[in-house]
């Protein structure tokens, strides 16, 4: 255990620094902190409800779709990086462990996406989009932004360990999510489109408005941490699996 957690340090390091060293990683984090405070612009599309629940809706929206794409494009940046750098290979020959760098490339799209989380919220509560739920909804929310993160981050390296290719990444980690956030339509429409779509993660369930609100209690959150954890075990499993197995 003490291997692992040293190993996936020192690739979480390699990688925070190989992301931080990118003018275009930290303009992405700021434009996305600042366009998930657009939901004032929509103030008058409220369609006739209360401004404050619509603004919280609207800003709690952007905040997640937001996630996802700064997740996926963070996720593409480190896998390629990595890829190009060489570094994997000779890592494994030394006798690296493929989980230990598995575990440092999503921690590091996790931390980055943790600075968005955290800088969107202090700005929903500024703009008074924020802070419906209290305490409690700012942290539930908070948390569930990053459990998409880190569940799409797992994804990337689930389908990277089968190719490396931009386009076939960036294609098949939107495809996953998409299926995630359709899978209560698909269970409700039945047959074998609900079972293809209960293999896909809940991204629908960790993106709910209730966490944002406070609707949720901690015990809900709990479920929902155990839920997203036997995801990224068998993801995790399956990616370090498949970079064990290339050659290189």
């Amino acid at each position: 255990m003490r291997r692992l957690v040293v190993e996936s340090g020192e690739w979480f390091k390699l990688c925070g620094r190989g992301v931080l060293r990118r003018p275009s990683s930290i303009g992405l984090v700021g434009v996305a902190i600042l366009a998930s405070g657009s939901g004032p612009f929509f103030a008058a599309f409220d369609f006739g409800g209360a401004g404050e629940v619509f603004l919280h809706r609207i800003g709690w929206m952007l905040q997640v779709v937001i996630t996802v794409t700064v997740a996926v494009a963070l996720s593409l940046q480190v896998l390629l990086s990595v890829e190009r750098s060489g570094l994997v290979p000779v890592a494994l020959a030394r006798g690296g462990w493929p989980v230990s760098i598995v575990v440092g490339q999503v921690l590091t799209v996790v931390a980055v996406v943790g600075i968005y989380a955290t800088g969107s919220q202090f700005l929903q509560l500024v703009l008074g989009a924020g802070g419906l739920g209290g305490a409690r909804g700012i942290l539930q929310g908070l948390a569930m932004l990053l459990v998409i993160a880190l569940m799409v981050a797992m994804v990337g390296q689930w389908v990277g360990s089968f190719s490396q290719e931009p386009a076939f990444l960036a294609g098949a980690m939107v495809g996953v999510v998409l299926l995630g956030f359709l899978r209560p339509l698909a269970v409700e429409v039945g047959g074998g489109a609900a079972w293809f779509a209960m293999l896909a993660p809940d991204f629908a369930w960790w993106a709910e408005l209730g966490w944002s609100t406070g609707v949720h209690e901690w015990g809900d959150a709990a479920r929902a941490f155990a839920h997203a954890s036997v995801y990224l075990l068998v993801l995790g499993w399956l990616a370090a699996r498949g970079m064990g197995r290339r050659e290189f």
